[in-house]
C-alpha cells in the first residue's frame, strides 16, 4: 500500500526545502525591548470619574539615563481606554535583549 504518489512526496520535499531556505534568513540577531504597563487613576473611584476618560490622552515616557549621567526621554506611548500602554525602544539602544542604558 503506497501512502504519497511520487508527485505529493516530491511537492511535500519542495515545499520543506522552501521553508528551510525561508527560514536560513530568519535570525534573532534582531531584538527589541518593549515596556508594557498600566495606568491607572488613583482618585476617578472616589469621584465617579471613568477611568477611560481619566487615561484619555495621556502619555508615557522612558527616561534612560546614559553613562556621562545625562537623562535623555527613549521612548513614548499613549495610554488606551482601559490605561494600558506599551513603548517600544530602538534597536540601537538594545544589546543581547537587553537596554544598553540604566
Amino acid at each position: 500500500m503506497q501512502l504519497l504518489t511520487p508527485f505529493c512526496a516530491r511537492t511535500i520535499a519542495g515545499l520543506l526545502l522552501i521553508l528551510l531556505f525561508a527560514a536560513s534568513f530568519c535570525n534573532g540577531a534582531q531584538k527589541t525591548v518593549k515596556v508594557v504597563g498600566v495606568g491607572e487613576c488613583v482618585d476617578c473611584r472616589q469621584h465617579n470619574i471613568d477611568n477611560s476618560h481619566a487615561s484619555k490622552g495621556l502619555r508615557v515616557t522612558v527616561d534612560c539615563k546614559g553613562a556621562n549621567g545625562e537623562v535623555k526621554t527613549r521612548g513614548a506611548g499613549e495610554l488606551d481606554e482601559e490605561g494600558k500602554f506599551q513603548v517600544d525602544f530602538p534597536q540601537e539602544l538594545v544589546e543581547n535583549g537587553k537596554l544598553k542604558e540604566e
